[in-house]
């Protein structure tokens, strides 16, 4: 079973809009982006949606690679 990916982006997005999570001013405004997008999806005025599927398929890749370090 996966984890829940969405899950922990909207969390996390949430968390540092609020300010309870320390973050940069750009990483702040990257992550009030997402929360208003994410809340507009799908209308006229931002047809664009989140694929929660093919976003998990991606993040359940990258976490199968592994951390090399050195030559």
């Amino acid at each position: 079973m996966r984890p829940d990916y969405l899950a922990r982006v909207q969390t996390y997005a949430q968390r540092v809009a609020d300010g309870t999570e320390t973050a940069g001013r750009l990483e702040r405004l990257a992550c009030e982006r997402y929360l208003r997008d994410a809340a507009r999806q799908g209308t006229d005025a931002f047809p664009y949606i989140i694929d929660e599927r093919r976003g998990s398929r991606a993040c359940h890749f990258i976490e199968l690679l592994p951390h090399i370090k050195g030559e």
